[in-house]
């Protein structure tokens, strides 16, 4: 008889994806499995969906970033290990570019990367910022959230935008 791995473990994980794509699960089910079992936070979960390392993630982050955005996300492995933990400590918040990057990369929406918590860290502004964004498919009617009827910004409310994430990069 085989020792079952470690639950949480890379064989764990890895066996949790074979098991479920073998029965017809799609990457969405892995994920959200992944949370649910592991206590993963979204955009972690999606990564081991995939069933990728933090570098392979961070490599096709900024592969797609350039690719279809034309705004070159920088991504290394230590940097998306502190975007996947965000908002808990020794973490750091996620730009709207970074969490539309991830999508492009994950292959999902910018809103299967966000739970409750980050919705309620997250500057409202950004949270107008992506609910505007064109690279979301949207949602089926039953699924839509009351994000999803915020207005989008004005050009001068993009120019404040673009001005208030620049001032928190500099902090």
């Amino acid at each position: 008889m085989t020792p079952r791995p470690k639950p949480g473990s890379k064989a764990d994980r890895d066996a949790l994806r074979y098991d479920m794509t073998a029965v017809g699960c799609t990457i969405t089910d892995i994920a959200l499995e992944m949370r649910t079992r592991y206590g993963m936070r979204p955009r972690e979960a999606w990564r081991h969906a995939r069933g990728w390392t933090l570098q392979e993630a961070a490599d096709r982050i900024t592969q797609v970033s350039s690719q279809h955005r034309g705004e070159a996300v920088a991504a290394d492995a230590s940097l998306l290990a502190k975007w996947e933990k965000w908002p808990g400590p020794s973490a750091r918040r996620p730009t709207p570019s970074v969490l539309l990057a991830m999508a492009d990369a994950f292959t999902c929406r910018v809103e299967d990367l966000l739970d409750l918590d980050d919705r309620r860290a997250m500057p409202d502004a950004d949270l107008r910022l992506l609910s505007g964004a064109a690279s979301s498919p949207e949602p089926p009617p039953d699924t839509r959230t009351a994000a999803a009827t915020v207005p989008e910004p004005s050009g001068s409310e993009l120019v404040r935008l673009a001005a208030d994430e620049s001032a928190t990069w500099a902090q």
